[in-house]
């Protein structure tokens, strides 16, 4: 062999780890953007989420009769009250899909076989404490109302679980129980 057949020898060799390290490169630089995407949908769900709880709540300041379960109302109150609780139960049911619901996350056929990550997670147990707010102050309603029909048949089984079993929505949010 001589010092020619070496050289192409050690330059092909070269050249074969090259490519490897650019596909290397090329998986961790998808990784990461993965990585960076999901947490800038979490951050802009985080956002709508908190915007669209802020108009219930200063609807709520407007009209307070709006959370008050009992309340003597007028027909024309009432009916406020009944769009007042289904568009809080519309925000559950949003919520409850944006932490838990495959569809808003990345590519769930590649990640379908993996762990919610920490993101997915923070999002969950920072709106767990609503939620729960939300469910207990419209119990009455959600027990009265006969068309849930613009639900879906999942979300409407979750809340009834939830109230059936007198627990909290972590279960719905994908998140383990508090520890008593």
């Amino acid at each position: 062999m001589t010092l020619k057949d070496l050289l192409d020898v050690l330059i092909g060799i070269g050249g074969d780890l090259l490519q490897f390290l650019g596909v290397i490169i090329a998986v961790v630089a998808l990784m990461l953007s993965t990585a960076v995407y999901r947490r800038t949908i979490t951050v802009q769900h985080y956002g709508e989420l908190d915007r669209m709880y802020m108009d219930l709540l200063r609807l709520a300041m407007e009209f307070p009769h709006l959370r008050e379960m009992r309340a003597r109302r007028s027909v024309e109150e009432q009916q406020q009250y009944d769009a007042y609780a289904y568009i809080v139960f519309n925000f559950v049911e949003s919520v409850i899909d944006r932490c838990s619901n495959p569809q808003w996350r990345i590519a769930p056929s590649v990640f379908a076989g993996l762990r919610r990550n920490a993101i997915d997670r923070e999002l969950s147990e920072t709106w767990v404490g609503a939620i729960n707010l939300e469910l207990g102050l419209f119990r009455p309603w959600w027990d009265e109302v006969k068309d849930k029909g613009v639900f879906k048949p999942r979300f409407v089984a979750d809340v009834n679980r939830i109230y059936n079993d007198h627990g909290d929505a972590r279960h719905m949010l994908g998140i383990a129980p508090k520890e008593r």
